[in-house]
């Protein structure tokens, strides 16, 4: 007797694509913005299937979202990282696309970007320039200002630059972006001082190339005093000073005489040329300034119980012969003090003098 047994075998079909995966983001890089880092990671969500469950994803890395091709390119993973990618103009955008173990692909697809990616470093500035001091003469106007050609960069172009103010002719700023400006500004300290400026791009590539200009040497006292005068009853010669600014736009400058004997009075004198004449007038000081001399009447002063006094300047009405005249740049100006002493009977004597050069 022949027996025939029969079985069934239970088939099920999965023809329904599965979902899209969500939450793409990148831990890595930001959306929209320049990095210096040429590997970006991506996380997401896992995408769901009802049936079959998922089997992996077609990624596609390219310069626009676009939907992968029908390639099974990872497994099931939530994370994936590229390789280094060049720096380039172009973005760089991360698709994915899912599909089940049914080889159920998606019709859909998620995309995140655009990211941006630049590794070279900047052009650094290259012509650097002082508008307002020459390099290596001392002046005593202490607000530098310093313009440099702008900086180039290939890919991301330039975000700013860097800069710092020194004492050390080869310093080195730092990566922050500390000016977008082709011009910085700077009061300084007396000293001699140097600007080192550097070029960042908007991915945070920092020139290797610096630029350095200086020094730019800053005093307390303008100009330069001369002719070292006969000593007083003091025992000692009277001095000058002029101190302020040598900007002639800034119209302050001031003349200080100090070490002189107390209480006693002198006739500020300024002139446009140096000189020397020996006690003139019967003076036991010496004459140092000669030209166009013009005597400051109006601010006669007292030494006082200090030895000293200070007159500031109209840089605009400085007195002559002839009436009041304008200093302006490029001319150098000259100034002593007379006045009176008993050394050991009444007589007068004259300060040192000194010469201003104005800018």
């Amino acid at each position: 007797m022949l027996f025939r047994s029969s079985a069934s075998v239970q088939v099920i079909v999965d023809g329904i694509q599965p979902g899209a995966v969500t939450g793409l983001t990148s831990p890595s890089h930001t959306v929209g913005a320049w990095s210096n880092d040429p590997t970006v990671q991506w996380t997401w969500n896992a995408a769901s299937d009802s049936l079959s469950g998922i089997q992996g994803y077609g990624i596609f890395e390219t310069t626009s979202a676009s939907s992968p091709g029908a390639i099974l390119d990872i497994n099931a993973v939530t994370t994936y990282t590229s390789a280094a990618y060049t720096s380039s103009t172009s973005p760089r955008y991360f698709n994915i696309r899912s599909v089940d173990n049914a080889d159920n692909w998606d019709t859909d697809f998620r995309s995140a970007g655009p990211y941006f990616i630049d590794t070279v470093r900047p052009v650094g500035p290259t012509t650097v320039i002082a508008s307002t001091h020459p390099v290596g003469v001392s002046r005593c106007e202490n607000q530098v200002t310093v313009r440099y050609d702008a900086a180039t960069d290939a890919h991301s172009g330039i975000r700013g630059y860097s800069y710092v103010w020194s004492q050390n002719a080869g310093t080195v700023p730092n990566s922050s972006v500390d000016t977008t400006s082709v011009q910085v500004t700077q009061v300084l300290g007396t000293g001699t001082w140097y600007l080192h400026v550097r070029s960042v791009d908007e991915a945070g590539n920092i020139s290797s190339a610096v630029a350095h200009l200086g020094p730019f040497i800053i005093t307390g006292d303008c100009g330069i005093t001369y002719c070292t005068n006969v000593p007083t009853s003091t025992g000692f010669p009277g001095r000058i000073r002029a101190i302020g600014s040598d900007d002639v736009s800034d119209n302050n400058l001031a003349i200080q005489a100090y070490q002189l004997p107390v209480n006693t009075f002198g006739l500020l004198l300024g002139s446009n040329a140096p000189g020397f004449v020996a006690n003139p007038g019967g003076s036991q000081g010496n004459l140092c300034i000669l030209g166009d001399i013009g005597r400051y009447n109006s601010d006669v002063s007292n030494s006082g119980a200090s030895g000293s006094f200070v007159i500031s300047l109209d840089l605009n009405a400085i007195p002559s012969p002839t009436g009041p005249t304008a200093a302006v740049a490029g001319i150098t100006r000259y100034w002593q003090v007379w006045f009176r002493d008993s050394n050991p009977t009444p007589t007068s004597n004259y300060t040192e003098a000194v010469r201003v050069l104005f800018y």
